[in-house]
């Protein structure tokens, strides 16, 4: 720092004070230690504030104020100590000549973050000049302290050259810039705002990705790593994927038990509690109150000491230690109503201890003692100041729950109202005002008030219908299914109308595996393309969303300002509706530029189509049928001819038993044979879902069936109209009078339909097959942690397909294809295939394992299994993964998967994941799946697929479903003699069609 001072004072010709800069013009300073160039402006306050790049948020801030003290008594004591102190973790402070006198500097790391901050205290003429920065910015921070305190012409402060002591400094931050804290921070609040609408896939990403920079910067050992680990763990067991969100967990509890036996002063001391309090809510997660419970006694012990001494209140005898899955409201993000965001921290985690121990004993059945919880919680958070719409909404709706858990309907309905307006101020548009709105509803038709149920049911389903692919838990949707339907019966001059309705709002019914998968599908892609046309869409849509999202907040805030006559503290009501207008419009073009970037992007994310969609889509020998069930009952909801027919049909547990039983009548045994078929489960089966509606099938030949639950495991061709004798050969299956295909969902279909004509390639057909399975040190690489040791021994254990090699060849006979195009044994590495010409080829056909996540409790998304390459340590290469598929650019009538299983301990989740693999398919381009449900005899599978695909080559314009039917009916017939057992269906009924089944290439 010695030439400091001469060098400034030979650029400026003297060291007298130079003109106080213009306000209103900002400064600019030069580049700071990563290149970014950075300009200082000065705020109405007097604030100055320091940004770099193309940064929204300042890289440092300059304060100052009249002192009578040094700089150095400034850094050590006093109120600016003491703000920064409640901030950051800083050292002592050493002292720089600067600018003729003398600076205090200080080495700071955040507390909550642990990324590292200088702080600067200078004297000149009487005033105290205060200042931190990125350490990026530390020589800027200098240079806007020199052009604030008029020591520096602004006209000569971008050019102040650095001398020998802040070289060292401009180095050091060379490893850590601005926007590397600032990416860190705006992960950090993308991934809370994402919980808190409840877009759990997407704030798991943004919460690994912030982690992944923080780990590149601070090291694997920084206790400070522990906060966005937790965050990202307690994501992931919002999508259920818990083998890795316990892991996450012990990593963290690793880092702060390391820290706290070397020594270590954590900086952050919430993180202890927070982390009992995240794996009680993961806990809660997989059904386990009463463990959740214990978590939540060791949170709120954490908590109390570390809250003011207002906040430490004691717990109401009678209430035990919570649920809360949008728990993230104890983030960091709220710390702004507090100046000790530590205190910030505590406070929130207390609130969310209490609503999480009321939504704990509603699972346990004691709705009395959670809604004294709830209601604790909602005092502590008025007492504090801290009924922001965001927490005010979520703490509401708890209370309700509680209420109608009492059998208070009445007092439900008004904390449900408020609820949804407080949601509506901070989120709306958004999945948890959709969720609370058909919470309303319930309650509504419970207490006989339909027509406004109803209502409630069309607002939630207009704000479901907006986010696209957004859905909500069966359960939720069920109570206005049934309102719609019984207005239909009530009222056959709206029944068209209202059946329609029930068809809209039927599609936004999904499980929770199904809402992760599409969800975690639209987070991947989005990662994965974020560098393309595709990724730069997807984020300016989210960005118009975002915008549009803040300004309806404002909007309502400045009109609830103009009903109380407030002051208006920004733009008008009138300014913000014409924002509004604007902003929707700008939405409005961004969806339709990701529409032209991704025009597959609805096969991913799987909206939601009308019925006037489906009846122009359906050809006049075609119906669909869409089938939704909650535990209790479901609907069978069927299109044809402009009409939609409505028929309750029993539930899961139900349905689910005769599933079991079916799919137990379809597994070989140790000598190879299957057990006798379950008939009457299989003519109960229809019985339960199609014979209600059997009169609206009269006539049809073509079925497409999109199931759900249990049912997705079950080709519905097995399915029997009457009872069965003796003789399968003359038992009276679906398949026998309808070409059938199966369909996620009715959007899916819609949207293949959409394509024009078949498949433009100019190659017949790739097949790959016969895998070499990885060994069990690969697989334990792969899944290094304890609690997935049996998803590395089951992967590594998997068996060669030696029967996929004449398979694999009969079908390229089939279809005209060359050996070239065919990659067997160790070949079949997933960079042989993606050599392939899979863009320009008609048939992609895969005779491997499919991996689903049933199989693998690890494997987070569904898979099909290659080989690994020479050399490889671990088992990732051999994994061809759906958010890989869903990168292809495929141009392909049929993808054959002839090796899937969903028949296995949960053929409702294997049903469930096999759908999001074929999302993935059908986003890449494909067109159908022709998929095995369970494994068969190779010589049979190699029937069915290959007589399948020459029946299809012979009449392409009959299409796959045609094709399909055809060579199980004509299996059936042979079924006689010495083949009379071919007429089970373990044999010809394995293999099922999943997407649209016409439309195929005349090349075929």
């Amino acid at each position: 720092m010695r030439r400091f001072l001469p060098v400034l004072c030979l650029l400026l010709a003297t060291c007298a004070p130079a003109a106080p800069p213009d306000p209103a013009v900002p400064v600019a300073l030069g580049e700071d230690g990563s290149g970014l160039a950075c300009t200082q402006q000065t705020r109405p306050n007097g604030e100055a504030l320091i940004y770099c790049g193309d940064l929204r948020q300042p890289s440092g801030r300059i304060v100052d104020e009249p002192t009578g003290g040094t700089a150095e008594a400034l850094a050590r004591a006093g109120a600016w100590r003491t703000a920064l102190d409640r901030r950051y973790a800083c050292g002592p402070p050493a002292t720089e000549p600067f600018l003729g006198t003398t600076a205090a500097v200080l080495d700071c790391t955040r507390r909550l973050s642990g990324w590292p901050r200088i702080a600067i205290a200078v004297v000149i003429d009487g005033r105290a000049w205060l200042g931190d920065a990125d350490p990026a910015a530390g020589l800027v921070l200098r240079r806007g302290i020199g052009v604030a305190a008029g020591r520096l012409a602004p006209a000569a402060a971008r050019a102040a050259p650095v001398d020998a002591g802040l070289a060292a400094a401009r180095a050091a931050a060379q490893a850590v810039s601005s926007r590397d804290i600032r990416d860190y921070d705006t992960l950090m609040a993308a991934g809370v705002r994402a919980n808190l609408t409840e877009n759990f896939a997407a704030s798991e990403a943004a919460f690994r990705q912030a982690a992944a920079l923080q780990l590149r910067h601070q090291g694997p050992d920084a206790p400070t790593r522990a906060d966005p680990l937790l965050h990202e763990a307690l994501q992931l067991s919002n999508l259920a994927r818990f083998a890795e969100s316990d892991a996450l967990f012990a990593t963290a509890d690793r880092l702060i038990d390391r820290a706290r036996r070397g020594g270590v002063t954590l900086p952050d001391p919430t993180v202890v509690p927070r982390l009992a309090l995240y794996r009680g809510l993961a806990l809660l997660n997989q059904d386990q109150p009463a463990a959740a419970m214990a978590q939540f006694d060791l949170a709120e012990e954490g908590f109390a000491p570390l809250a003011p001494p207002a906040q430490r209140l004691p717990r109401p005898a009678g209430v035990p230690a919570a649920r809360g899955i949008e728990a993230a409201q104890a983030s960091i993000a709220e710390a702004q109503l507090f100046q000790d965001p530590i205190a910030a921290a505590a406070v929130l985690g207390r609130i969310a201890v209490r609503r999480s121990r009321a939504i704990a004993l509603l699972m346990q059945g004691q709705p009395d003692a959670a809604a004294a919880a709830a209601e604790q919680a909602r005092q502590m958070a008025d007492a504090h100041g801290m009924s922001q719409a965001v927490m005010e909404a979520r703490l509401l709706r708890t209370s309700a729950m509680a209420a109608e858990a009492q059998g208070e309907q009445g007092r439900a309905l008004s904390l449900l109202n408020r609820s949804a307006l407080a949601f509506g101020r901070a989120f709306p548009g958004s999945r948890p005002l959709a969720e609370t709105e058909l919470l309303r509803a319930a309650v509504l038709f419970r207490e006989k008030r339909d027509a406004e149920g109803l209502r409630a049911c069309r607002r939630a389903v207009a704000v479901l219908q907006k986010l696209g692919g957004a859905g909500v838990a069966t359960a939720r949707m069920m109570p206005c299914l049934d309102g719609f339907a019984a207005a239909a019966a009530a009222d056959p001059a709206q029944a068209a109308a209202l059946s329609a309705e029930a068809f809209l709002a039927a599609q936004f019914a999904q499980s929770t595996l199904t809402s992760a998968q599409i969800a975690q599908s639209a987070a991947r892609l989005a990662e994965a393309q974020r560098d393309t046309r595709v990724g730069a869409a997807i984020r300016r849509r989210d960005e118009a969303v975002a915008r549009l999202d803040r300004l309806y907040r404002a909007l309502d805030a400045a009109e609830d300002a103009a009903r109380r006559g407030a002051s208006p503290t920004g733009p008008s009501a009138a300014e913000l509706g014409r924002e509004v207008e604007r902003a929707e419009a700008a939405e409005a073009e961004a969806d339709s530029a990701l529409g032209a970037a991704a025009p597959n992007y609805g096969q991913l994310v799987q909206g939601a189509v009308t019925a006037e969609q489906v009846f122009a889509t359906l050809r006049p020998d075609e119906a669909l049928v869409a089938i939704v069930l909650d535990a209790d009952h479901g609907w069978t909801l069927a299109l044809r001819d402009g009409r939609i027919a409505l028929a309750r049909v029993p539930g899961t547990d139900r349905v689910g038993a005769l599933a079991a039983a079916i799919r137990t009548s379809v597994q070989a045994g140790p000598n190879g044979l299957p057990p006798p078929f379950a008939a009457d489960a299989a003519a109960a089966l229809y019985d339960a879902t199609l014979a209600p509606i059997a009169g609206a099938l009269a006539g049809a030949q073509r079925l497409v069936v999109a199931p759900s639950g249990p049912l997705l495991s079950i080709p519905f061709g097995l399915l029997l109209r009457a009872g069965a004798g003796p003789d399968l050969a003359q038992a009276p299956f679906l398949a026998r009078s309808l070409d059938i295909a199966h369909v996620p969902a009715p959007a899916n279909f819609v949207s293949l339909r959409r394509v024009a004509g078949g498949s433009q390639g100019r190659v017949p057909w790739v097949g790959v097959g016969d895998p070499v399975p990885v060994t069990l040190r690969q697989a334990r690489a792969s899944f290094p942690n304890a609690g997935c040791q049996g998803s590395a021994e089951a992967l590594s254990r998997l068996p060669r397909l030696a029967g996929a090699r004449s398979e694999i060849d009969l079908v390229r006979q089939a279809l005209g294809g060359s050996s070239q195009n065919a990659l067997l044994g160790a070949a079949f590495t997933r960079a042989a295939l993606l050599r392939q010409p899979l863009s320009h080829t008609r048939v992609v056909h895969f005779a491997t394992h499919g991996l689903l996540p049933t199989d693998l409790a690890c494997q987070d998304e569904p898979a099909l299994l290659a080989s690994a390459p020479p050399g490889a340590t671990d088992a990732a290469a051999a994994l061809i993964t759906a958010s890989q598929i869903a990168q292809w650019q495929l141009d392909a009538d049929v993808v054959i998967l002839s090796a899937c299983n969903t028949s296995g301990p949960d053929g409702r989740l294997a049903g469930e994941s096999l759908s999001g693999l074929a999302r993935s398919f059908f986003y890449a381009g494909a067109r159908g799946l022709l998929v095995t449900h369970w494994p068969v005899n190779d010589r049979i599978t190699t029937v069915l697929v290959a007589g399948t695909m020459q029946r299809l080559r012979a009449a392409p314009g009959e299409g796959l479903a045609a094709a399909l039917a055809a060579q199980q009916r004509a299996m059936l017939a042979q079924a006689k003699g010495p083949l009379a057992g071919l007429a089970h269906p373990f044999y010809w009924a394995s293999l099922a069609l999943v997407g649209d089944g016409s439309g195929l290439s005349a090349g075929l």
